[in-house]
């Protein structure tokens, strides 16, 4: 296994068994590119699908131990394999990999383009949610504006002075189309940004 760059280390914690132990985790991403590393992998694995990578990026992580002034490290445990090092570095799936101390610019890349993937994702679902109930949030306005004019019963009865109800009506129509046109502009503006990621994803997947 050839170029491994450490990705990032988890933060240090005491051993149950020694107070003087202090261990923590590493992520990384390693590379084969011949033909006899990539059979010794299949051979192990059974992942044939890596005999269509050109070069195969495998996602990497390690136990570490310091014990006073020493360091031991664990050999690399390999979790996957990856066509590309961008997927290599953005698939591994450990939670605290995420909330790691990056020590390199791989690392700090991949979580930038997961925090925005989220980010994004979890304005649309709240954008969605809002735009869902919209209407629902103008009807509940025109009843307690009906309410405060004491008007409520008789706009039920069609007894409510005409030029007050289309008044209130039409002040409640224009802030509902309002809101609901920003609403869908930014919709349209997030789904132009993950088409966006998606193709950086593609591109840096596969060079």
């Amino acid at each position: 296994m050839d170029n491994i760059i450490v990705l990032a280390k988890s933060k240090a914690c005491i051993s149950d068994n020694d107070e003087n132990d202090i261990l923590f985790t590493e992520w990384g991403v390693g590379e084969i590119s011949s033909d006899d590393d990539k059979n010794e992998l299949v051979k192990r694995y059974s992942c044939r699908e890596i005999y269509g990578y050109r070069t195969v990026f495998l996602s990497l992580r390690r136990r570490v131990k310091k014990i006073n002034n020493d360091t031991e490290y664990s050999d690399w445990d390999i979790l996957d394999f990856w066509p590309s090092q961008f997927s290599a570095a953005k698939m591994i799936c450990d939670t605290a990999y995420w909330e790691s101390e990056s020590l390199s610019e791989l690392h700090k890349k991949v979580c930038l383009w997961r925090k925005r993937k989220i980010s994004l994702r979890d304005e649309e679902v709240r954008l969605i949610k809002t735009k869902n109930s919209l209407e629902q949030i103008y009807q509940d306005e025109y009843i307690l504006r009906l309410k405060e004019k004491r008007l409520y019963r008789k706009a039920r009865n069609n007894n409510a002075p005409k030029d007050i109800i289309t008044e209130i009506k039409k002040d409640l129509k224009e802030r509902y189309l309002n809101e609901k046109s920003v609403l869908e502009d930014r919709l349209k503006q997030i789904e132009i940004e993950s088409e966006e990621m998606k193709k950086e994803n593609e591109y840096f997947s596969n060079n």
